[in-house]
Parts: structure tokens; C-alpha cells; sequence
């Protein structure tokens, strides 16, 4: 069993010097106004109180802005590219099903894609995406690519699962740059 210090405290004594910092730690030291600190540049002053300006004083009933977070949240990071928002068809090929969507917005790496049947759980996925054509007696250019699903939401204003898809591969690489173009047009 350890032994307890049963020695008395001893009295508290009125002094000018400063208090010790919490622990007893004698590494602190204080200096008076203008007396140079130790181990601090040499011949640098401390200034007085009176001597250093504010950058800013508030007044009773100032609004301070809350600080801003120095990285925004990963839900607020800008995409690699622009996501224009588009309504185009798609055919989702899910582990043999197809599922009837739209596309809510896309680049060449990745797109939204609105669905009625959640198909989060899925590893890949294939996609028809039907791009409307410029002039109305052209027919649809039909974009096959396929895609891994990094994420899926219930959607409540779109009454839809959304899910967001990375595209992995075009089937052929003249779609990919068709799609640029059509991108760029907006």
C-alpha cells in the first residue's frame, strides 16, 4: 500500500511575483513590460497592453460571422467537371434486370440517374443512355457505357432513387467524346 503525504500544506504567502503555471512547472517565465523575455530574439521588447492596436473591437449587439470551415464538407466539393442537368432516358442493366431512368445530370466521368427501383446494393451496372438529337429528323444516339454505383438516395422532390455512378468504360471511345460535345453545347 502506498504511503500518503501527510505533510502540511504550507501557508500561502502575499507577493509580487507572478504565480507559478498549473504543476508547479518553473519552465514558465514571466517578464515585466519591456524587459526582454528569455530566450526570445534578443532585444525585442515586450510591449505593453496600451501599445498594441486592435485589428477589430466589437460592440454590444455586433454580429460576429461564424468561422468558415477551411475545407468545405464532401458533400460540398466542386465535381472535376461541370454536371449540366439534363433529362435524357436510360436503360439500366442491373444483374440481368433493366430498369427504365433519367438522367439527371452527367459528364464523361460519371452521371445521376433517376430510378424507381433502388439498386444500391448492385456492383456494376450498363447503361443505354438515349441523347436527344439536335435536329428533330435525326434519330437518338443511343451511349453505351458501363459504370460502378458509388452511391444511391431516395430522392423525395424527384419521387426517385437516385444514384450516382462513375463511369468506367465506354464501349466505344467516339461516345465518350460525342458526349463532351453535347456537354459543351450547353
Amino acid at each position: 500500500m502506498a504511503e500518503e503525504n501527510t505533510a502540511p500544506t504550507p501557508p500561502i504567502e502575499a507577493t509580487d511575483s507572478p504565480p507559478k503555471a498549473a504543476g508547479g512547472d518553473s519552465s514558465v517565465t514571466y517578464a515585466e513590460a519591456g524587459e526582454p523575455i528569455p530566450g526570445a530574439v534578443p532585444d525585442a521588447p515586450i510591449k505593453a497592453v496600451e501599445d498594441i492596436t486592435p485589428v477589430a473591437v466589437a460592440e454590444a449587439g455586433d454580429v460576429i460571422p461564424a468561422a468558415t470551415p477551411a475545407r468545405p464538407s464532401r458533400y460540398e466539393e466542386p465535381h472535376s467537371e461541370a454536371h449540366p442537368h439534363f433529362r435524357w432516358h436510360a436503360d439500366a442493366l442491373v444483374e440481368g434486370h433493366v430498369y427504365r431512368g433519367v438522367v439527371k445530370d452527367i459528364s464523361t466521368q460519371g452521371a445521376n440517374l433517376l430510378l424507381d427501383h433502388n439498386v444500391q446494393n448492385a456492383k456494376s451496372i450498363k447503361l443505354h443512355i438515349h441523347v436527344p438529337p439536335l435536329d428533330v429528323t435525326s434519330p437518338h444516339h443511343v451511349l453505351e457505357v458501363s459504370g460502378k454505383i458509388i452511391s444511391t438516395i431516395y430522392d423525395g422532390s424527384e419521387d426517385a432513387f437516385r444514384s450516382g455512378i462513375i463511369f468506367l468504360q465506354f464501349t466505344r471511345e467516339s461516345d465518350r467524346t460525342y458526349l463532351q460535345s453535347r456537354i459543351l453545347e450547353r
